[in-house]
């Protein structure tokens, strides 16, 4: 479950923290299930309101081998749409005190085509396009650091 030790304190009203938690744990409680199908479950977050909380989750195939491939494969197809490189796929990026990697674009998204992957967890999002110099610069810096 969660690694997190929350205190529950039951309500009939429901705000945007305490429905992100319960997301959260729902698909902590699916992880049994994923791994018999085979599947990877993720809170595509529904809506909240003060008296309802609706949950979306989305089920996905898992191949984690094939779809790192497909990911890399679009990256290099769609990097120099944004600026970057083959090259940059993979960079380690530190946001806060979380180190992300740089996993993939999806040009459908263009005001945030970036996935990037939590390094701890696992769980990805998107990142904005004005990241473009931070991911460059990231990725000399960790290329400077190898060549020493």
């Amino acid at each position: 479950m969660s690694t997190k030790d929350t205190t529950v304190t039951k309500s009939t009203r429901h705000d945007k923290p305490t429905a992100d938690l319960i997301n959260n744990e729902i698909v902590d409680a699916l992880s049994v299930i994923a791994e018999k199908w085979g599947v990877m479950f993720t809170d595509a977050f529904g809506s909240v309101s003060d008296i309802e909380l609706t949950s979306k989750i989305n089920a996905k195939s898992v191949d984690i081998a094939s779809v790192e491939n497909e990911n890399k494969k679009t990256f290099k197809r769609c990097c120099f749409m944004f600026g970057l490189e083959p090259h940059h796929y993979g960079t380690m990026l530190r946001i806060g005190k979380t180190v992300w990697e740089l996993v993939g674009i999806d040009a459908n998204h263009p005001k945030q085509p970036f996935l990037i992957k939590n390094g701890r967890t696992g769980k990805q999002r998107r990142y904005s396009v004005g990241a473009v110099g931070y991911i460059k610069h990231a990725y000399d810096t960790a290329s400077s650091k190898k060549a020493k």
